[in-house]
Order: C-alpha cells, then structure tokens, then sequence
C-alpha cells in the first residue's frame, strides 16, 4: 500500500469517527490500541493488519462503497477472499436481524435445519467459488431429497430453490450436463406445485418465477452449447411465466445471454440492443416483498449480480465501437454497482474483458498481461471456468491486436487453451469462436 493510500485510509477512519463523536481515546479503547496508535493511524503512519481491520470496521458504521474501499486500500491481499467472505456474513447477519421479526420470514427460516449450510452455500456461490459451493450444496440436496418427501408444501419450494442454485452452480464450473438435470428437476417440482389447487396469488407467483428461473438456466447452457435455436424454442414458454411473475431479475439473465450471443457472433448493434435491455430489467430489479426471494435474492445480496454482468458486457460493446469515451455514465455506475456488491470478485463476468480495448486509462502492457493471468489462475482455482474460454479468447485478441506488443505466437497458444477447454467442456459457441480467431491469424 502507498502511503498515500495509507493517508486516505487514515482521513477515512478520523471522518466516520468524528462524525460518530468518538474521541481517538474512545475509539482506541474499541480497538484495544492505545491512543496513539489511534492518532499515527489517521495521520498515515501505521499500517493495517487483518485483525485491527476487522476491529475498525465493526467499530465504524462504514457506507458500503467506504467499506469497499476500506478493505481494498489496506496491506490484506492475502487475506482478501477470507476477508471478504467475513464482511459478507456480516452483512447476512444484519439482514438476519431485521427480517426475523416478520412471521413469515421467521418461519420460513425454521423450516429445515439445513437452511444456514444452504445460506452457506449460496455465500460461496455469490463468491464465484464452485469448489466450495458445489460439495455444500449437494449435500444439501441429499438432504432435501430426505426432507421434501413429508409432502410440506414449504419444503418442497424449498427444495426447488435448492435445486436451482444446484443447477446454476454446476453452470458456472462448466459441468453442463449436470446442470441441465438439476434445472429440469427445479423445474418439474416448481411444475408439479403449480398444478396443484393453489388460492395463494403470491404462492402462484413465486413458482412462476420458479418455473421461468430453470427455464432461463437451460437457456444459459444452450447458450454454452452454442444451440441458438433452442435458446429461442425456450423463450416461448419463459416470457409467459415472466408475465406472471414480474421478474427482472430473470429477465436480465436471459437477455444478457442472448446478448453475448450476438457478441461472439459479432453481430455488435443486437448485441448492444440486447445488453441495454438486459441492463433495463437489472436496474429494476428490487428486494422482492415475498419472503422466499427476500431470502434468495435479497438476503444473500444476489440483486447487484446481473446489474454486474450486464455493465460489464455494455462496457465490452463499447469498447469495440471505440464509444466507451461517450457513455462515462457506464462507468460510473459499473464503479458504483462494484461498491455496493463488495463481495463481487475482480473477474469476469462482474468485470468487463475488453477494457483494454480503446481505452486510455486502460494500464500498460505488463498490467494488462499480469490481469489477464490472474483472472485465469482465479477461474481454474475456483472451478469457475464458465467464462474461462471467453477470458482466453480476449487474452488472445489483446496479444493479436495493435494495443500489445504484436505478439501472435502467444495468442494462438492462448486461442488454442480455448478451444481445447471449450471442445473438452461440450462449449460449442466458444470452440467456434476461439477455431475463427486462429482462422484469421
């Protein structure tokens, strides 16, 4: 860390603290520091370390974007994922505290004593971690499949909501096959629950939503396969459900997919039609009122996600019509969206892949090139390789391109780790796409 950054982390710490009328003397007795450590600390002169970091931000009621910020200007690179994943539960923690005293989500929370290693795995999914979410949530799913035979109508809801962070966790390390069946097994129990004598409207709603999140994830593995035809087939039956159920957040899914369809396909105005719709429906999205998706979707933080993935494929398209200059807006709210999901990690998709692309601010070559490896060694170490071929692919076009050094030899190596892991994947778009790329060399 700079001392400059150290001097800002410093103001940052002295600012909330006045503005709480803490004394340094009182704020030292929080952290169990002496006085002067406090005062060397907002002057710049002292360093962080993990366990004082913790201290400070249980003590100061940091606004997210300074908590983000926080975290990120202090010497903890070591400890950033375990750092983050602390914040994370925090904040579950909190929003535990608030919800709890409505009845309905009260219940819903003692429904089945699997409910914190599923609260659990969703965290690490959030996280972008498949090595740890998948082994968690199957054995939730074993536990389910147990639970949900008592006929409980709440569990077997639950058990369909289970079934789709399954399926969507299998999508994102890339096992397709296996994600299909379980987003036809959300499917069919959302199905069956719905043909049911229902008089609940909200209940109804809820397995519409249900029903329209499994067929939005074949779509995604449609999208993998590089099966336009299905993709389209699927949309029949999926805009019914999302009429009856008002969902954004499934509506951005599905458009953001069909719009990187369009993008790989270079096909860039649908592309960027498409991505502004997707955008639309994710800036809508809101922490739903029904106490499931408050717990799905609100409580474990997923209604940044696709507001994410969708800046970040808009702030690509830009990139490549050379019109990123003209839509600051973009990066504005992609730099606020990433202050507010604090949990998000540095990859894509919650960053954009061609931000080297036309960009003046968009770093030197050793920084590009030292980006581009992380974001790989990061997608192999998580097991979340659903966009491994596509990050191997803009690493090539940026090694082809005149923005690097020219070096072609590199970016067909890098083209051809695409198609390889994409072929071994069943990825049929990004095969296509990584065999042109090697086509025009």
């Amino acid at each position: 860390m700079s001392t400059r950054d150290e001097q800002r982390v410093g103001d940052l710490i002295r600012r909330y603290r006045e503005d709480q009328n803490l004394s340094q003397e009182a704020l030292a007795g929080k952290l169990g520091v002496d006085a002067s450590y406090v005062s060397l600390l907002e002057r710049g002169k002292r360093r962080i370390d993990a366990s004082l970091a913790r201290k400070i931000d249980e003590a100061l009621p940091f606004s997210p974007e300074d908590r983000r910020f926080f975290w990120e200007h202090t010497p903890l690179v070591e400890f950033l994922d375990p750092v983050r994943d602390f914040l994370v539960e925090q904040e579950v923690d909190r929003t535990f505290s608030r919800f709890r005293l409505r009845p309905a989500v009260s219940s819903l929370l003692s429904l089945a004593d699997y409910f914190p290693q599923w609260a659990s795995a969703r965290i690490a999914h959030l996280r972008c971690n498949m090595k740890r979410a998948i082994p968690q949530l199957q054995a939730v799913v074993r536990k389910a499949e147990n639970d949900h035979t008592e006929q409980s109508r709440g569990k077997m809801e639950f058990f369909g909501m289970i079934l789709l962070d399954m399926a969507d966790a299998y999508g994102l390390a890339g096992e397709i096959e296996r994600a299909k069946i379980e987003a036809e097994r959300a499917w069919l129990v959302c199905r069956d629950l719905l043909n049911t004598q229902l008089r609940n409207e909200q209940t109804m709603r809820r397995l519409h939503m249900g029903m329209a999140r499994s067929i939005v994830l074949l779509q995604e593995i449609a999208y993998e396969q590089g099966d336009e035809d299905l993709y389209t087939s699927l949309d029949i039956d999926l805009k019914n459900h999302f009429v009856a159920s008002g969902d954004h957040y499934g509506w951005a899914k599905r458009s953001y997919f069909l719009a990187l369809f369009r993008f790989h396909q270079g096909s860039m105005a649908e592309a960027k039609r498409l991505a502004w719709e997707a955008l639309d429906h994710a800036r809508m999205i809101k922490l739903e009122l029904d106490p499931w998706w408050i717990i799905r979707d609100g409580i474990f933080l997923g209604e940044h996600w696709w507001r994410l993935h969708c800046l970040s494929l808009m702030i690509d398209i830009l990139c490549f019509e050379n019109r990123l200059r003209d839509h600051k807006n973009i990066i504005d709210e992609h730099r606020e969206a990433r202050s507010m999901a604090f949990w998000a990690r540095d990859l894509p998709p919650f960053r954009p892949k061609y931000w080297w692309r036309g960009n003046d601010n968009a770093g030197n070559d050793v920084d590009i090139v030292r980006i581009f490896s992380r974001w790989v060694n990061d997608e192999q170490r998580l097991n979340a390789v659903l966009y491994l071929p596509e990050t191997l692919v803009s690493w090539g076009d940026y090694l082809s391109s005149g923005e690097s050094t020219g070096r072609r030899d590199i970016a067909a190596e890098k083209y051809h780790e695409a198609l390889d892991f994409a072929e071994q994947r069943g990825f049929g778009l990004m095969k296509r796409v990584a065999s042109e790329r090697l086509s025009r060399l």
